[in-house]
């Protein structure tokens, strides 16, 4: 099994302020609790609350070894058991800078403090991470070999980007750059290491219709290689007009959007993977497949899946990306109003529900039983299936590259990230809209659901304080 580790930028900077203090070469300790999100052939440690064992906490310290008090460890580890989290132990070696790892006296004590979290706790998996000035190693606990084994990679996620970091003992490979000739002119724009980054992330497109399939193509022509495309929907007679890649032929097999789709890109590029999900975004196959990858883009127009994918992000640590349109026709045919937005949810930076971005109300009754759905419908309280909305392509087209460009900006550093850009297309012009954090949002505080993962657990009051006076 693949064990990532993943940390919100908030949680990494109070890792570094506290195991790093000033003018002091003491070996620091702490825990992390952490969600779990397992997949097909991997498991994201999530990283959720961070404790510092500062002098009250400890019964031993010096600049060669660290020993925590009993009573702390305990208080850690029935928050962990009672929120259904695993447990990350942290220490510092403050004289290593550069090639950082875990020393024999680790190695001894993990030998001891792994079976007693399993025993304790459940199987995890559980880890561990050695910090260095300058680098950093991360290893976790096999309970079905009782071995110890690397973890791969360490993803710390901010508004800033996303800083991927190699543990010393990680056996990880990154993909080299393929087909230069064709990224060539991106590699001018952004760097051999942006583009590098780009092809190391994985992606899931959720809904792919007008907005979603042109978004796929772009992301396959910047390089983007692996993909999921969630979507139910077949290729219609009326589609033609705004669904990339589709073709009279398509409707006339009957063809799905998400099978149109990944044969469409690729002929543009052969070496593309390209999950697909005919199927409801709700299922329990395309939650599977979400869990595995990196950003989700959303390209529904309807409320309750795009509430999901918020809430997703939020307990998974995975960057959404959300998008829409809307036409109000006038008299004539003429359009009185039309735009669309970018609103890009990055967890532990605010979310949707932060600044009432989803209508809630409408939500709930989407996912009505169908007896009941039918009758709101009637009623006009939501729209129903069978509604054709105004839509024209160029306009998508506006928002699928919008959203692209934040994707493409958050992924390299080449731009600083807009989280919600707002696009007037009567007057041609895009418009930035604040996107504040709610501290007290229920869907994505640090003391809720942030980085619960499969649990969906919330963290017990008495672990909402950051400081100890448990102890």
């Amino acid at each position: 099994m693949d064990v990532k580790i993943i940390i919100p930028q908030h949680i990494s900077r109070q890792v570094q302020r506290k195991l790093f203090p000033p003018n002091n070469n003491h070996e620091q300790f702490g825990f992390i609790l952490a969600g779990t999100s397992k997949y097909a052939d991997g498991c994201n440690l999530l990283c959720r609350k961070f404790f510092h064992a500062d002098e009250s906490c400890l019964i031993n310290q010096s600049g060669v070894s660290v020993a925590p008090d009993p009573r702390f460890v305990q208080f850690v580890y029935t928050g962990a058991r009672d929120s259904q989290s695993e447990i990350i132990t942290l220490h510092t070696h403050p004289f290593a800078d550069y090639g950082v790892r875990f020393s024999g006296i680790d190695d001894r004590s993990e030998m001891e403090s792994f079976p007693r979290e399993v025993e304790i706790l459940g199987d995890g998996p559980h880890a561990s991470i050695v910090l260095g000035r300058k680098s950093i190693d991360a290893r976790w606990y096999d309970s079905n070999t009782g071995q110890i084994k690397p973890v791969s990679i360490i993803k710390v996620i901010g508004e800033s980007g996303i800083e991927i970091l190699k543990p010393t003992s990680s056996n990880h490979l990154y993909q080299e750059i393929a087909a230069r000739e064709v990224h060539h002119r991106q590699v001018l724009a952004f760097g051999e290491s942006g583009q590098k980054l780009i092809q190391q992330i994985k992606v899931a497109i959720a809904g792919c219709g007008g907005i979603g399939s042109l978004i796929f193509v772009l992301l396959v022509r910047l390089g983007v290689k692996d993909f999921v495309l969630i979507d139910h929907d077949v290729v219609e007679i009326s589609n033609l007009n705004r669904l990339a890649g589709s073709r009279l032929a398509d409707v006339e097999k009957g063809s799905l959007k998400v099978e149109m789709l990944a044969k469409y890109g690729l002929q543009i590029n052969p070496d593309i993977r390209v999950g697909l999900i005919a199927d409801s975004i709700f299922s329990e196959k395309a939650v599977f497949a979400l869990k595995s990858c990196d950003y989700a883009f959303g390209g529904f127009d309807a409320e309750s899946p795009r509430d999901f994918l918020n809430s997703f992000s939020v307990k998974h640590l995975i960057p959404f990306i959300d998008t829409g349109t809307g036409i109000q026709s006038g008299e004539g045919q003429s359009i009185e109003h039309a735009g669309g937005q970018v609103r890009t949810v990055i967890p532990g930076c605010g979310c949707l529900r932060c600044i009432n971005g989803i209508d809630m109300d409408v939500a709930q009754m989407e996912q009505l039983p169908e007896e009941q759905r039918q009758f709101v419908i009637q009623r006009g309280y939501i729209a129903g299936e069978d509604e054709h909305a105004p839509a024209v392509a160029p306009l998508n087209g506006v928002i699928a590259n919008l959203a692209v460009t934040e994707f493409m900006g958050h992924v390299t550093g080449c731009k600083p990230l807009s989280r919600y850009v707002f696009y007037d297309f009567m007057k041609s012009v895009t418009l930035p809209v604040d996107f504040p954090k709610n501290p007290d949002c229920f869907s994505c505080s640090e003391d809720s659901l942030l980085a619960s993962g499969d649990s969906g657990v919330l963290l017990p009051d008495y672990l909402v304080s950051e400081q100890l006076t448990q102890v």
